[in-house]
């Protein structure tokens, strides 16, 4: 961590480094073997190691960018991945610890060492000194600008600065040709064709679509622009069948017809018929789970209805786990239960044809 200059929250994975790299080194305790050698009976692979909190570049999945997306992130290294074959990274950008197999190394920087030393000259990447970066912010650098006056180069201007010279204009050449406030736009001549892909499709035009109406309320209705000249008569009539009655949404709405009020109180009827429930108290501290009608028409082939369907159920989402309930079983049947029952069936016919076998030999004789 000393060399690395990386902050405190760091030192789990700079104890976890060294820990690693102990198990890797011999020891005199272990008859100048290192533990790895002693526990897998090989020796480690040292050319994977690499400097504590270097910099290093983690390359990006190609399905999660685009082509003008970097290819790589700038991070540090914190140590080796256990159980997998990767190295653990810190993302400077995001600060995000991730685990990566794809990275390339440079083991003379540290990123947040205030005062790096210069990379190798062979290394053409690197030809820049990189920035320092103390406590993941980076500095503003100071920016020369180039008098208007004389020519000549500024010594650079403060980073608290926020304006800057601009160089003098001649005021009397934008008089004489005044420049308008708001230009025309310009409109496209390109003449405008539909995709060929749409070519095998009929697409309404919008002058028709814009000048739709119907007594129904429906800005575009869909029966201005079908026709149904080519379905059988029976399948007309369904089809218009469907837009004659609709389905309640809220019971506010169906108790209003007298058809599914006789739905409801058929429901009502079945379920106190089959004991559905048990009426009680309701426990204290406990919220009873509301319930909710769900309304259907159930329709013949030809599109007539054949009855008006009327289902109360409880709004099961409601609940929550270790409020309302414990654990949640469904009643599946094994596989072994059927092959016991099918043994048995197999077994008893068995025996019923061998009793009867014999009593057919015995008054045969």
């Amino acid at each position: 961590m000393f060399q690395s200059h990386l902050p405190l929250p760091f030192w789990s994975f700079s104890v976890c480094h060294a820990v690693h790299l102990l198990n890797l080194l011999p020891t005199i305790n272990l008859n100048n073997h290192s533990p790895h050698y002693i526990l897998h009976n090989t020796s480690p692979d040292l050319t994977v190691l690499r400097v504590f909190g270097s910099l290093c570049f983690a390359s990006t999945l190609q399905a999660h960018r685009t082509k003008v997306q970097p290819r790589a992130k700038k991070c540090i290294f914190l140590g080796h991945s256990f159980g997998t074959k990767g190295f653990i990274l810190f993302d400077l950008q995001t600060r995000e610890i991730f685990a990566s197999r794809h990275v390339v190394f440079y083991e003379t920087i540290f990123p947040y060492q205030k005062n790096s030393p210069p990379p190798s000259s062979t290394d053409p990447l690197f030809k820049i000194p990189l920035p320092a970066i103390d406590t993941l912010t980076s500095t503003v650098e100071t920016t020369s600008f180039p008098s208007a006056d004389t020519g000549s180069v500024s010594n650079g201007m403060s980073a608290a600065e926020t304006s800057v010279t601009s160089p003098q204009f001649d005021h009397s050449a934008l008089s004489s040709s005044p420049i308008p406030i708001n230009p025309p736009i310009r409109a496209s001549t390109r003449v405008r064709q539909p995709p060929k892909y749409l070519g095998d499709y009929k697409c309404n035009d919008l002058n028709s679509l814009s000048s739709a109406n119907c007594s129904s309320g429906m800005q575009y209705p869909l029966s201005d622009f079908t026709s149904f000249k080519h379905t059988s008569s029976t399948h007309t009539a369904f089809l218009l069948s469907l837009s004659t009655i609709s389905e309640p949404q809220t019971y506010n709405q169906a108790v209003q017809h007298s058809c599914w009020r006789d739905a409801m109180d058929k429901e009502v009827s079945a379920l106190e018929s089959n004991k559905t429930w048990i009426l009680t108290e309701l426990p204290p501290n406990k919220k009873a789970i509301d319930a909710k009608w769900v309304y259907k028409i159930k329709r013949k082939s030809d599109g007539s209805i054949e009855r008006f369907k009327a289902r109360l159920v409880a709004k099961g989402y409601t609940q929550l786990e270790g409020v309302d309930y414990s654990e949640t079983f469904s009643p599946v049947v094994k596989l072994t239960t059927v092959r016991l029952i099918l043994a048995l069936a197999i077994f008893t016919q068995l025996i019923f044809l061998t009793t009867m076998f014999l009593l057919f030999i015995e008054l045969v004789s």
